[in-house]
C-alpha cells in the first residue's frame, strides 16, 4: 500500500470554514476524492528509555489498520 501525507495548516481567521471547504472538495489535482469508509487504526510508538529516537527527531511506529500491520521509520530523508 502506498501511502501519500499531507498535512495543513490553516492560517485563515475563520479555519472552520477553511477545513469545511476542504472536507467538501471531490476533486483534488484533477483525482477524484471520495470518502474514506470507517477504518479501524491503531498506532504503537516506540523509542529507547532514553528517548534516542525522539532526540534525533525519529519515530518508529508499528500501525495496525483493519488487521493488517504496518511498520513505519520516520525521520530525515537523508538519514533514514
Amino acid at each position: 500500500m502506498a501511502e501519500r501525507e499531507a498535512k495543513l495548516v490553516i492560517t485563515d481567521a475563520r479555519p472552520e470554514a477553511v477545513a469545511d471547504a476542504i472536507a467538501a472538495l471531490d476533486h483534488l489535482a484533477g483525482r477524484p476524492l471520495a470518502p474514506a469508509g470507517e477504518v479501524s487504526i491503531v498506532d504503537v510508538y516506540f523509542d529507547t528509555a532514553e528517548g534516542g529516537l525522539r532526540t534525533r527527531g525519529e519515530s518508529l511506529r508499528v500501525r495496525t489498520v483493519d488487521g493488517r500491520v504496518f511498520f513505519t521509520l520516520k525521520g530525515s530523508e537523508r538519514e533514514v
